[in-house]
């Protein structure tokens, strides 16, 4: 055997207690009447298992597999706006070729599920986690295919009424594995890491339900003598309406003329308007909006009003950079900005 197939045969173990996570994510026990009222996030459940496979069909080496332990399968319910905190592990011992001498390779993982909404609408779903590979034993014994794992996966199910912009991002360690899945029909995103470094991905959700899947572990294959190493990754999925500011519009010019908190999809603008303070209205020489650099509407003079509402007009499928340039009477210039999302 080779080793590819040591780690495709493992891989599939720790598939098979992944998808245990997901069958057990549709059957989670019905909300309670105080929370029935349409949650975003739906059958959260935090599941935890891990394994180990030894191979010994390698004609160079001849090994045995001694006793192996592991904690568990489990899954823990959950609502949103919550956390929880699982633990799992796994070991097994491998009998070398001289018949006295053994090898003994673990891991664990202990992780935190989040779930979190704002104003009804998911906001972010992570799991976080750190764990630890180790082997001790004399020899390197690779040619044996040992492979040993410790993992955690968080499920749940999502209705969207509107479209949200999905981010999908992903770190992971030397030795640990992370993985990513939306689905409706079909896999509308996938992904699986189980090497070092990280991976960012942004997909438009339609209205619609789907399934949401993240796993994370500590995994070792093949094992060689005399290792140990920390492991840790995250994985999350963050939401955002079309449309919306990332993040507050901040700037001192706000203090003479806004920015609004979300561009209008139906509308194909972004609302804006002069102060309607007297005194600071006073102050006020010209009003600039400029949107990706470009001048798009200014006031001075006659058109200058106090509590003027303006509409900034945006191409529906492009991210808008918005800037907005308050002149003043005494020679100074306030500004201010915001980003807003695309629409589609």
């Amino acid at each position: 055997m080779k080793l590819g197939t040591t780690v495709r045969r493992l891989r599939r173990i720790l598939a098979l207690a992944a998808a245990c996570a997901l069958t057990a994510g549709g059957v989670a026990v019905a909300p309670s009447a105080a929370t029935a009222a349409s949650p975003a996030f739906d059958s959260l459940e935090l599941y935890s298992g891990g394994g180990a496979f030894l191979a010994v069909e390698y004609p160079e080496a001849s090994c045995t597999g001694g006793p192996e332990t592991a904690t568990p399968s489990s899954a823990i319910p959950f609502e949103e706006n919550d956390a929880r905190t699982a633990r799992s592990s796994a070991s097994v011992a491998l009998r070398l070729e001289n018949g006295s001498d053994t090898l003994v390779a673990s891991t664990w993982t202990r992780g935190t599920a989040r779930a979190a909404t704002e104003k009804g609408l998911p906001k972010k779903l992570s799991l976080d986690f750190r764990g630890a590979v180790t082997a001790a034993g004399p020899g390197k014994v690779g040619a044996c295919g040992l492979g040993v794992g410790s993992s955690l996966s968080l499920s749940a199910t999502l209705a969207v009424s509107r479209p949200l912009w999905t981010t999908i991002t992903s770190t992971a360690s030397a030795n640990a594995r992370v993985e990513s899945r939306i689905s409706d029909t079909a896999d509308l995103w996938y992904d699986s890491r189980w090497t070092r470094g990280s991976s960012s991905k942004t997909i438009l959700l339609a209205p619609g339900s789907y399934t949401l899947y993240l796993h994370g572990g500590s995994m070792l294959a093949p094992i060689d003598a005399d290792l140990g190493e920390a492991t840790a990754g995250t994985v999350q999925i963050a939401f955002s309406p079309t449309g919306s500011a990332v993040g507050k519009p901040s700037g001192t010019a706000l203090r003479y003329a806004s920015l609004g908190a979300a561009r209008s999809c139906s509308t194909h603008g972004l609302s804006a308007a002069v102060t309607t303070s007297t005194s600071r209205f006073k102050r006020i020489e010209k009003i600039t909006w400029k949107v990706n650099g470009k001048t798009v509407k200014t006031l001075k003079g006659r058109s200058l009003k106090r509590g003027k509402r303006v509409v900034l007009r945006l191409g529906d499928r492009k991210p808008a950079s918005v800037k907005v340039a308050v002149e003043l009477r005494k020679g100074k210039t306030s500004t201010a900005a915001a980003r807003y999302l695309a629409c589609r």
